[in-house]
C-alpha cells in the first residue's frame, strides 16, 4: 500500500546516496506518493543547492512530477519560513500525516495527529512478519517502527490467539474500504460465529452504496443448502451481495477476501475473528494484486 509521506531534506538527501546502506529510502521514496508543499520543496531546492546537487536535483524532481501519482501537492499551508513549522504544517494536510525527519519536532499537542518517522525507520529492512500488537502500538501510540513492515506488501502477520480483532478488522479494511468490487470467499460462512463476523468485522468498513459484493460459497450438489444460502445470503444486511458456487469442495477449501487491489488470503476463514472481540491464531498474508 502506497502512503502519503513528508520527507524531510535529509530523508530526500538518500535518493542520490551511492551507499547501499541507504538502499531501502530510495526505494521508498520511489514507491510512495510524496506530500509537497511550495515552501518545502525551495526548501529542498536551496538544501540541494548549498550541496552543489541542483542539477541532480531538479532532473529528479521533474521526473517524479511526470508520475502523477508520485507527488501530491499540498497547497495553503500558511505563511511560515521555518523549517520545521512548514514540514509540520505540510505533513498536517496530507492524508495520512506522517512526518519522516531527523528528529521528533511534533509539538506534544500534534502528536495524536502527526505521526514521527524516524530517518533509521525510513532506511530500515523490511521484517519478515508483523503482529496484531504491531498494529495496536501504531494505532493507539503512534510508534511508527513498523509502519512500512505493515503496509509494504506482501505482508505475514502472524495472529495470535486472543488478539484483539476490532484492531485487526479496523487494519484489514484499509486494503479493501475503497474498493468498488469486493470477493469474499469462506466455505464455512453459514457458521453462526463467521456470519456474525461478516456482520461485525467486515460489512462496516465497506461502503453499502458502492461496493458490490460476491461470495463465494460451496453446496455441491445439494440444491436445498443452495436455496438456502442464497435466501441467507443475498443482498445481505442491505448490502449489494451476490453469490456464486464453487464447483469443486478443493477450490473452496482457500478463504479470502479480495479487492480491487489487494488479496488478504485469511487461513483460518471469518472464524480467525474469534468471538467477544478476541481472534483465534492464524496465519495472514496480504498480496497486493
Amino acid at each position: 500500500m502506497r502512503l502519503e509521506l513528508t520527507v524531510c531534506k535529509e530523508g530526500i538527501d538518500k535518493v542520490f546516496s551511492i551507499s547501499p546502506n541507504d538502499v531501502n529510502a530510495k526505494v521508498r521514496v520511489k514507491n510512495n506518493i510524496l506530500a509537497v508543499s511550495e515552501e518545502l520543496q525551495k526548501n529542498w531546492e536551496e538544501y540541494f543547492e548549498s550541496k552543489n546537487m541542483q542539477y541532480n536535483y531538479q532532473q529528479w524532481f521533474a521526473t517524479m512530477v511526470l508520475f502523477e501519482d508520485r507527488i501530491k501537492k499540498i497547497k495553503d499551508i500558511g505563511a511560515t519560513s521555518d523549517e520545521n513549522d512548514i514540514l509540520l504544517a505540510t505533513s498536517n494536510l496530507s492524508k495520512d500525516k506522517l512526518l519522516v525527519a531527523k528528529s521528533n519536532i511534533i509539538p506534544s499537542d500534534k502528536r495524536a495527529i502527526v505521526k514521527y518517522v524516524s530517518i533509521d525507520t525510513f532506511n530500515s529492512e523490511k521484517k519478515h512478519r508483523v503482529e496484531v500488537e504491531d498494529i495496536r502500538k501504531l494505532k493507539m501510540s503512534n510508534r511508527t517502527t513498523d509502519i512500512f513492515n505493515l503496509y509494504e506488501t506482501p505482508i505475514t502477520m502472524d495472529v495470535k490467539k486472543n488478539s484483539n480483532s476490532k484492531i485487526l478488522a479496523e487494519y484489514l479494511s484499509e486494503f479493501y474500504s475503497d474498493s468498488n468490487k469486493l470477493v469474499i470467499q469462506d466455505m464455512y460462512l453459514d457458521n453462526p460465529v463467521n456470519t456474525q463476523n461478516l456482520r461485525e468485522y467486515i460489512l462496516p468498513y465497506i461502503d453499502k452504496e458502492k461496493c458490490e459484493i460476491t461470495l463465494n460459497l460451496f453446496w455441491g450438489t445439494d440444491s436445498n443448502k443452495k436455496r438456502d444460502l442464497e435466501r441467507k445470503f443475498k443482498d445481505f444486511d442491505g448490502y449489494k451481495v451476490n453469490i456464486r458456487g464453487i464447483s469443486q469442495k478443493d477450490e473452496a477449501h482457500s478463504s479470502f477476501i479480495e479487492s480491487d487491489k489487494y488479496k488478504i488470503n485469511l487461513g483460518y476463514r471469518l472464524r480467525i475473528f474469534g468471538e467477544n472481540n478476541k481472534t483465534e491464531c492464524e496465519i495472514i498474508n496480504i498480496t497486493q494484486k
